[in-house]
């Protein structure tokens, strides 16, 4: 499957959510003493790379935990319920050990662009104090897991009603909104 249709199904028209609290720190950055184009260039990329492929890994555990049938109950109900998450699963086209190889190749780009970021801000202000590079370790980790277990079991956050924490709606939460403009902002000119 081309890169097309592997942006189509990640659902690229939600990268608004994500990029935009990036683009906003550059922007902020702009101008800025020590600000960076490549790594803020780096940070864009890293941070749409990460969402495409959360998106694909809701898709994947959602498929696993067969969704659809639930979506099925909840119409019978008279409930509204999107039914077309992933058809590129339910159709055939795409294999779940194809769909993984996708996520991991996603986040494999926004791992490379974090690891280039994190080296280059730790040679020019080290790992430790407030200007270090520890905290994109953090933030790192923290949006990881808040991405990978929106979905994934045991913790299943959206089931349970807390998918909110990773800013699914607003961008506003931990996951798409503050803490990545914050560390978008860090990275381009810190």
């Amino acid at each position: 499957m081309g890169l097309k249709k592997w942006l189509n199904n990640a659902r690229s028209v939600s990268l608004m959510q994500s990029s935009m609290p990036a683009l906003l720190a550059v922007v902020l950055a702009v101008g800025q003493p020590g600000f960076n184009l490549w790594l803020a260039i780096l940070a864009v990329v890293g941070v749409m790379c990460a969402h495409l492929g959360m998106n694909l890994a809701d898709d994947y555990f959602d498929y696993r935990a067969d969704m659809l049938s639930d979506r099925d109950k909840v119409i019978r109900r008279g409930f509204r319920a999107m039914t077309e998450k992933y058809p590129y699963l339910t159709d055939g086209s795409v294999t779940p050990g194809g769909l993984l190889s996708a996520i991991f190749s996603f986040g494999g780009v926004a791992a490379f662009c974090g690891a280039l970021i994190f080296l280059v801000r730790t040679l020019s202000n080290g790992f430790t104090g407030m200007c270090g590079s520890w905290w994109i370790v953090v933030v790192a980790v923290l949006t990881g897991f808040l991405g990978w277990f929106y979905s994934a079991p045991p913790l299943k956050l959206a089931y349970r009603g807390l998918g909110g924490l990773r800013g699914d709606y607003d961008g506003s939460c931990a996951g798409f909104g503050a803490c990545r403009t914050a560390c978008a902002e860090y990275i381009v000119y810190a």
